[in-house]
């Protein structure tokens, strides 16, 4: 029953786009980085839940029983045996999805929910064509770097 409503909410979560997440909220929460905030975490919500809950479910049952069997309890199976497993994919997904969230941002504020994408949405309307160049420089500039850096995070704990 739980496991049944779980899947239930991660999967509309995921199914709705963050800019139709976006425009329900402007219309709730008003004009803001509030509702762009809200609408990507509640699209994140389902993303994480089906990555994570994909990561644990792919286990190698083996090393996990190695470590029963020598009369380890729950938690120690779990921080010898399951953590080691996942964290990898666990810190890979995140920083994928932070980094598509960026990106998603920028979108968000061209339906009034703040951040880049109102700059770029303001550039566009006032026929700023340097103005929103050097935004997009930014944009692709911030996704670079951004991905530098979990590049060397996922190298580190490899």
């Amino acid at each position: 029953m739980v496991t049944a409503f779980s899947r239930l909410v991660l999967d509309t979560s995921r199914s709705i786009h963050t800019l139709v997440f976006g425009l329900v909220l402007v219309g709730i929460v008003g004009l803001g980085p509030t509702a762009g905030i809200l609408a990507i975490a509640f699209h994140s919500l389902g993303t994480y839940g089906k990555l994570f809950a994909e990561s644990i479910e792919t286990l190698d049952m083996a090393s996990i029983e190695a470590v029963r069997g020598v009369g380890a309890s729950p938690s120690q199976t779990f921080f010898w045996s399951v953590w080691p497993s996942v964290l990898p994919q666990w810190v890979s997904s995140h920083l994928y999805l932070w980094e598509y969230n960026i990106r998603d941002s920028t979108i968000l504020g061209i339906i009034g929910a703040g951040g880049l994408g109102l700059l770029i949405s303001e550039a566009v309307s006032l026929f700023q064509w340097g103005r929103l160049s050097s935004i997009l420089i930014v944009v692709v500039l911030m996704v670079t770097a951004f991905d530098a850096i979990s590049r060397r995070i996922r190298t580190a704990l490899l």
